[in-house]
């Protein structure tokens, strides 16, 4: 019995290792790597238009890119020079061979809706 339970146990768990990812990185930061950028998608915006969005960072379907590199660093500085954003995040939705698609995440400022005077 006590055999039965221990075969049991090593068999389980040499499934559940052999199941786990062996790295859940999908990119190596240490050996940065050419893509060319295959989509954009922005995500958080509330009142701002998403093309809009992807015209003040600067990046474009088709563009070659380094990853890591200083266009996405450039594309985050544009961003929040526009002072329309609390955060800037952009990362790797997917990526196919050298093909990468890209997801900018922004969460916009409050906006003054109206305002009053009196005295």
């Amino acid at each position: 019995m006590l055999r039965a339970l221990i075969a049991l146990l090593a068999l389980t768990g040499t499934g559940l290792l052999l199941a786990q990812e062996k790295d859940g990185r999908v990119m190596d930061y240490a050996y940065p790597r050419e893509y060319e950028i295959g989509g954009i998608a922005v995500s958080g915006t509330e009142y701002m238009d998403a093309n809009a969005v992807k015209l003040f960072s600067g990046l474009q379907v088709g563009d070659k890119i380094t990853v890591p590199g200083d266009r996405i660093s450039k594309a985050i500085r544009n961003l929040w020079d526009q002072k329309l954003f609390a955060d800037v995040r952009i990362e790797a939705a997917e990526i196919r061979g050298k093909t990468i698609f890209l997801n900018i995440i922004v969460q916009e400022r409050p906006r003054l809706s109206r305002f009053k005077f009196e005295g």
